[in-house]
């Protein structure tokens, strides 16, 4: 009987770790990656203080979404961001409106998003085994027992979705011109909400990093 408890005692404490191991992956396989990133290597990297956000979407709710979900991003990382809707409300900020807004010295850069297609994406899931309990009343002993079976799990297909989107980022001045640019993107987004949030999470640190905006400790020395 001890060695059906212990058999059943690491029989759960494997499927714990695999439970946990199970979430850190969900919970990770949403997370935005930024690629293909340019940087104009003239350019000496500053920190600014405030952006023109100007989604290059045409449809007017899906513009407002994407504006205001990099601008809460960008405004909680200590810059003051504006969206271009509250500008130009019933379309896409044209590059010309974009360099003026930029001469006027009322922004110091414009960030700009573009959506661009998306990709499917074809990969192999494994397949694994597992150990399932199976508990009955045994009437010859008088007492339940525990047996583990091997379960096998068939490996199978899976096609990802792949979100994405380019964003460039314009600096301001006499002469506007863009920086820095890149692709962020993200899989198998449930919602529009959701990919919008994967992408403002993941462009966010990589501007952090490019020095464009202020990182932690220039955040708490301003505040």
């Amino acid at each position: 009987m001890k060695a059906i408890k212990d058999v059943a005692s690491r029989a759960r404490g494997a499927w714990s770790l695999l439970t946990v191991a199970g979430a850190v992956l969900i919970g990770g396989c949403n997370q935005a990656q930024v690629v293909n990133v340019w940087r104009d290597p003239s350019f000496e990297a500053r920190p600014v203080r405030s952006v023109l956000v100007v989604s290059q979407r045409s449809d007017d709710i899906g513009r407002r979404l994407w504006e205001d979900a990099l601008g809460q991003d960008l405004t909680d990382h200590g810059v003051t961001a504006s969206p271009s809707y509250g500008e130009v409300p019933d379309r896409p900020l044209s590059k010309a409106e974009v360099t003026k807004a930029l001469r006027s010295g009322e922004f110091d850069a414009a960030l700009i998003v573009r959506p661009l297609p998306e990709e499917r994406e074809a990969r192999w899931v494994p397949g694994w085994t597992s150990y399932e309990p199976r508990t009955w009343y045994d009437p010859w002993r008088d007492r339940q027992v525990t047996a583990f079976r091997t379960r096998v799990h068939r490996g199978y297909n899976v096609v990802d979705r792949i979100a994405r989107a380019q964003i460039t980022v314009w600096m301001g001045g006499d002469d506007p011109r863009m920086v820095w640019a890149a692709t962020v993107e993200t899989v198998n987004p449930s919602t529009g909400d959701e990919l919008r949030k994967d992408i403002a999470s993941g462009l966010v640190p990589a501007l952090t990093k490019a020095g464009l905006i202020p990182g932690d400790e220039k955040r708490a020395h301003r505040s």
